[in-house]
């Protein structure tokens, strides 16, 4: 299992195989784990877009799973959903928005969290180039990258 650093925070990122055993089991390296139908959920839904990274933090004796997106070798907490254009109401697809909830460290601030991403533009509506603030759009998945509907059909 790999182990990267988010600001003060040591996040595991383990491969897919050991995500697997660990949803099977309902353990991470020994430890529970929090939410395994929603980690299987994550990957079947994610697993295929090659810079979308499931990570596991640990915290109060229990792993945690955190979405990461990697750009050039670095790891940011994300949140990925099909974003709607708050101008234009159309859905963008596959894109990611900063994350500042999942993470923690002692001592954290909020202001630490959002530091994390101050090098990485808001992007634009694919649509109409409207600035996509109101989810503060970091990046969007290639073209041929399609977004998978989870079970209700709902993206």
């Amino acid at each position: 299992m790999d182990h990267v650093k988010i600001g003060g925070a040591e996040i595991a990122i383990p491969a897919l195989g050991q995500w697997r055993e660990a949803i099977a089991s309902g353990q991470l390296s020994g430890s529970p784990l929090v939410s395994p139908e929603g980690i299987s959920s994550w990957l079947d839904r994610y697993s295929h877009v090659s810079c979308a990274v499931l990570g596991a933090s640990w915290h109060h004796g229990k792993w945690w799973s955190i979405p990461l997106l990697r750009l050039n070798d670095i790891h940011y907490p994300v949140h990925f959903e099909d974003v709607i254009c708050n101008h234009c109401k159309k859905r963008c697809g596959l894109s990611a928005c900063p994350d500042t909830t999942s993470l923690w460290w002692p001592g954290s601030t909020l202001a630490d969290a959002w530091a994390l991403f101050k090098d990485l533009p808001i992007l634009h509506c694919p649509h109409c180039q409207s600035t996509l603030s109101h989810r503060q759009t970091i990046w969007f998945a290639a073209p041929n990258h399609s977004f998978k509907a989870d079970a209700s059909g709902a993206a």
